[in-house]
């Protein structure tokens, strides 16, 4: 008998989209076939948070456009995540990978990308109100003419739970970004964090605080707020609210020697109707406010972009589901060559096992 569960899944699309590489000026609609299958295997023998935990997943997806044949892809998402857990130490490993052909938001292109993220964790439990967290992380992001990176950091906290329901925590992050065809950076944050898992009904976590980054060839030390925040709640059985806030500091993709940073906020509302149907609906909004990073260079780009979706669906089997949908996204910029409009329709299955 194997030690592990396998779960499979295979999904399912075909949608109208007309602006496939969210251009501004050269709009090209097309008609695009999607297949993705999943496979999950898990092998947990953690009794009482106590034991260890081994997970693979691999997922690889076809593209196929109708019109503009060049854009046929073959993606790949990859994820190990390995955990050991003792009374008072956790231990954990996880690596993702992520190749993928897409239209870049901030390019106005489609561009084949490659992400390496590799996460460590350590928990180490002082008490049962006091605890210790230290993650480190690496993040390696490559693209076809895009400007890629490579970033260093380590997230670490002090918890205090008053509660079963609450844990506090104050702590903060180093870290180092080596930027391809740019100045390296540098960066320290001072974060406040709380999390809060009263019920089935909500959960919520929410970190607040400054950073201060440094530029090898650029402007002096920058000091700014920053925060990122994520909740669930569930008033009913049948709704289900999401939501999502942040302000941080990112390499631009596309222009040399420039971050932007990026504040946004983003949210769905679902609703089951009857037994087997829901309807959700999804929009987001992201300020991007471009910033020099290094000596002589002028960032005058500024972005407003957003997005919305409605989608009709139903659950059968607890294991099918059909997926109506309409989108919009665009992006208003004050550089005009950035501007751009798109509309999509679609239909999607998936199931799994």
């Amino acid at each position: 008998m194997s030690i592990f569960d396998v779960h499979l899944g295979l999904a399912g699309g075909l949608a109208y989209d007309d602006n496939i590489s969210l251009s501004s000026s050269n709009r090209q609609e097309d008609y695009i076939g999607t297949m993705t299958g999943n496979i999950l295997a898990v092998a947990d023998d953690r009794v009482d948070g106590v034991g260890s935990m081994l997970s693979l997943q691999y997922q690889p997806t076809g593209q196929l456009f109708y019109r503009y044949t060049s854009n046929d892809s073959f993606d790949q998402y990859a994820d190990l995540n390995a955990l050991w857990a003792m009374p008072k130490l956790t231990l954990g490993v996880e690596q993702q990978f992520r190749e993928y052909s897409s239209a870049v938001v901030e390019a106005g292109r489609r561009a084949r990308q490659d992400d390496y993220n590799t996460q460590l964790t350590l928990h180490y439990k002082f008490s049962d109100k006091t605890s210790l967290d230290v993650d480190p992380r690496l993040t390696i992001s490559q693209g076809g003419g895009l400007i890629g990176s490579t970033e260093y950091a380590v997230d670490s906290f002090l918890n205090w739970s008053p509660t079963a329901k609450v844990t506090g925590g104050v702590g903060g992050t180093f870290g180092y970004v080596d930027v391809q065809q740019s100045p390296s950076q540098k960066y320290e944050r001072a974060l406040a964090r709380v999390i809060y898992g009263a019920t089935a009904k909500l959960d919520f976590t929410a970190a607040v605080g400054g950073e201060w980054r440094q530029y090898d060839s650029g402007p002096s030390t920058t000091l700014a707020p920053v925060f990122g925040a994520s909740g669930v709640y569930r008033p009913t059985d049948y709704t289900t609210l999401t939501v999502e806030g942040h302000r941080r500091e990112v390499p631009s993709l596309v222009l040399t020697a420039q971050d932007y940073v990026s504040t946004g906020v983003s949210g769905e509302i679902r609703q089951r109707v009857w037994e087997y149907f829901f309807i959700s609906v999804t929009g987001g909004y992201d300020d991007r406010d471009y910033r020099p990073a290094a000596v002589g260079v002028v960032a005058p780009r500024h972005d407003n972009y957003y997005y919305g979706r409605g989608a009709v669906g139903a659950n059968f089997l607890h294991n099918w589901t059909i997926l109506v949908y309409a989108q919009h996204q665009q992006d208003d910029s004050n550089l005009t060559t950035q501007d751009f409009k798109d509309n999509q329709l679609g239909f999607a299955t998936s199931w799994s096992y």
